[in-house]
């Protein structure tokens, strides 16, 4: 008697006793059992494919399949659309070794799949990749099981290794997830760098949206000969390979692991060869590389610590000045920002950045970095470049030896604007007694020695008297940076060493420069509401 004579009910009860790698065979034997079974439940719910099962196409013939187990990333992924139902994927036990792996397999799946298990972070980051790629969504979850072959309860003898300490074991696999992730962002930041880039700037700024970026992963930039790290160039020519790298910096964005994110607005050149830019802070243990590498870099100065995003090239330090950001405890599209060198906290102890750069340059100005000793040779040199754009809606940090012209149009006559044109004469060797002369009348027109606790003008022998004694008790009716100003513009000492200058600079121009920048950000704070 042939089989197929059977009735329906006994055939299937006959197919329930059969073996899972019969099942296959037994449905394929002819036409009228392939019909009965092709939709039939054949399975458990839990489906396991594995690459060295033979009939591994044949079982994928059967479409009432909703959840299957992925061991090996040698399946053929182009049977598994045939899964019309298919639910949930397990790939806990797979490790991807790319992620184009990961977006073949993602282009295959069904459309019907929206859970999908994963063996750590680092595949569920490849898993969001490939699914941002091809435009899919998935609830993707991190298995609790240990990978195969990673139970150590399961060695024995001794062969068994040692186990790592926990604390030490838990901050090397943090680590390691931590590298393996930033090889996948590294990868997919070349293939789709637009991706990357904050919408909420060019929302904010639609003038800005007609720049293209690139990201910068091991560039090297030819600013001068093959090894030139370690030979001596001109300042002609480290001035025009400054030029370069502001072109590819202002107005780029720093992205971080955690996907915090800074766009420039301008940014500082010094170059580490005291014989060009005696500014610079040289460090003989510096290893210099031709390639332009972005870092976060802690700084500390007595118990004060801050954070400053730093660009290095060859023997070129570059450091952002002013830029946007996103705000901390806001979506990654709300904005905030910050002037100076200190960039918030929440984003320079983030890691791994990466750099993207305009295609197109855009519009700077030049002008003298933001420094505390204008006595060295180089510190009036115009490597501070500020993006035209944000100057015009003022948001730059101020020209500190020029602030008695912005007092000047206030008007608003003290001791800072003094201050700052006193150390504009000196820096520009333009010091003499009739300049001296100038700046007594100005102390005069704002009744300066009220400020030393007299109600009426003086004589300057009276007025020296009392900044003598102010110097022997421990009474102090002005700073000692204001004293210092006072004395110097009544004895007119023409003089000045680079002592002196810090000593105005840090009591005077610097709380005012901080001050200004605070202002200055506030305001761009309430346009970027």
């Amino acid at each position: 008697m042939s089989i197929i004579l059977l009735d329906d009910n006994l055939l299937k009860h006959i197919y329930s006793y059969l073996k899972l790698c019969d099942k296959p065979a037994f449905s394929m034997t002819n036409r009228k059992l392939h019909t009965i079974f092709y939709h039939y439940p054949l399975f458990d719910t839990i489906f396991r494919i594995n690459h060295h099962n033979g009939y591994i196409k044949q079982h994928f013939l059967f479409r009432n399949i909703v959840n299957i187990t992925v061991t090996s990333t040698k399946v053929d992924n182009k049977y598994l659309n045939r899964f019309g139902n298919l639910r949930d994927l397990d790939v806990s036990q797979v490790e991807f070794p790319s992620l184009k792996k990961v977006q073949n397999l993602v282009n295959h799946l069904p459309r019907s799949v929206i859970n999908v298990i994963v063996m750590d972070d680092s595949v569920k980051e490849l898993f969001k990749l490939g699914a941002n790629f091809y435009q899919r969504t998935f609830h993707l979850k991190i298995s609790k099981k240990r990978p195969p072959g990673n139970d150590l309860n399961n060695v024995t003898g001794s062969s068994k290794r040692l186990r790592t300490p926990s604390p030490v074991c838990h901050i090397a696999d943090k680590k390691l997830e931590e590298c393996l992730l930033h090889r996948t962002r590294l990868k997919y930041a070349c293939l789709c760098p637009e991706d990357f880039i904050p919408a909420g700037i060019f929302q904010k700024f639609p003038q800005l949206r007609n720049n293209n970026y690139t990201a910068m992963i091991d560039t090297t930039v030819p600013f001068f000969d093959q090894g030139s790290t370690m030979n001596k160039v001109s300042v002609a020519t480290m001035e025009a390979a400054s030029q370069k790298l502001k072109d590819m910096l202002v107005h780029s964005v720093v992205q971080t692991q955690s996907n915090h994110w800074i766009f420039v607005t301008q940014v500082e050149v010094y170059y580490h060869d005291k014989e060009i830019d005696d500014v610079a802070q040289v460090d003989e243990k510096n290893e210099y590389t031709d390639t332009l590498t972005v870092k976060m870099e802690k700084r500390q100065e007595g118990r004060g610590s801050w954070y400053e995003l730093c660009f290095w090239c060859q023997r070129f330090e570059i450091v952002a000045t002013g830029g946007l950001c996103n705000h901390e405890n806001g979506s990654r599209d709300k904005l905030d920002a910050f002037l100076g060198v200190t960039i918030p906290s929440f984003i320079g102890k983030d890691s791994h950045p990466i750099l993207f750069s305009p295609k197109t340059p855009v519009q700077t100005v030049s002008c003298i970095r933001m420094l505390r000793n204008y006595k060295k040779e180089a510190s009036l040199k115009k490597l501070c470049f500020k993006s035209s754009f944000f100057l015009d809606m003022d948001f730059t940090t101020p020209d500190q030896l020029n602030l008695y012209d912005d007092e000047e149009k206030e008007p608003n006559n003290d001791f800072i604007s003094v201050c700052s044109k006193l150390i504009n004469l000196v820096v520009y060797h333009r010091l003499n007694e009739e300049e001296y002369q100038g700046l007594e009348n100005w102390l005069i027109k704002f009744e300066y020695w009220k400020s030393l606790g007299f109600e009426n003008a003086v004589s300057k022998d009276e007025m020296m008297s009392r900044l003598d004694h102010f110097k022997r008790t421990t009474k102090r009716g002005l700073s000692i940076s204001k004293r210092l100003l006072v004395e110097l513009v009544l004895t007119k000492q023409l003089n000045l060493n680079a002592s002196i200058l810090m000593t105005l600079y840090n009591g005077l121009i610097y709380p005012r420069v901080k001050s200004i920048n605070k202002k200055r950000v506030k305001k761009m704070q309430e346009q970027l509401k």
